[in-house]
């Protein structure tokens, strides 16, 4: 209650969602009207707040490939392996040829590359990983410093990339999946791997 001139004060907390699907783009808006009102005279006034969150947008392919070597053996026979005869006579002897073919398959990997895209408008910097069904990729943001870099740096309204490979048992159709870090929080995107 107030008798004169009074102000009341009081807080309100607003956060981000951390739930990827209620964002669009990359981007959540929210509206929060406050009423207050005199209970007496029904006066009111509104004081209204305006939420804009925004979260890495990520992307990813999937390529693979693996080598093939080729091994032959050559195996030859005749018969009969020896004639014995005099002037005039004639002989035959038959030949058998065998070729076998051994192909051993062998480097299976997967590669490509991971796209994040910033929808704000102030820079960001993420940390990127990757794995295939929990095998760990190599990650690499910057191809022009040794190492892999697994930081990457977006800059407002941008679309960064990073590489990867990680090498493979087999064929076996597998999940790829990144994920980008920023804020505490892991943004994810899959691609099949498929030979």
């Amino acid at each position: 209650s107030a008798s004169g001139d009074f102000t009341f004060e009081y807080d309100r907390d607003f956060a981000c969602p951390t739930d990827e699907d209620v964002y669009s783009d990359g981007v959540y808006t929210a509206s929060f009207p406050n009423d207050a009102e005199i209970d007496e005279t029904g006066q009111s006034d509104e004081a209204n707040v305006d939420l804009t969150c925004y979260k890495p947008v990520v992307a990813k392919d999937a390529d693979t490939e693996w080598f093939e070597k080729y091994e032959w053996t050559i195996t030859k026979d005749v018969d009969p392996e020896s004639h014995t005869g005099f002037a005039g006579d004639t002989f035959s002897s038959d030949y058998d040829v065998d070729v076998e073919q051994t192909v051993t398959q062998y480097g299976y990997r997967a590669f490509g590359s991971i796209s994040v895209t910033n929808p704000s408008t102030e820079q960001i910097i993420v940390s990127v990983a990757d794995a295939v069904n929990g095998t760990t990729a190599t990650v690499d943001c910057d191809p022009d410093t040794d190492g892999d870099q697994t930081s990457l740096t977006v800059a407002g309204g941008a679309t960064e990339s990073c590489g990867y490979t990680v090498d493979l048992a087999d064929t076996t159709q597998l999940l790829n999946t990144a994920t980008v870090s920023y804020n505490g929080y892991g943004f994810q995107a899959t691609a099949d791997v498929i030979f």
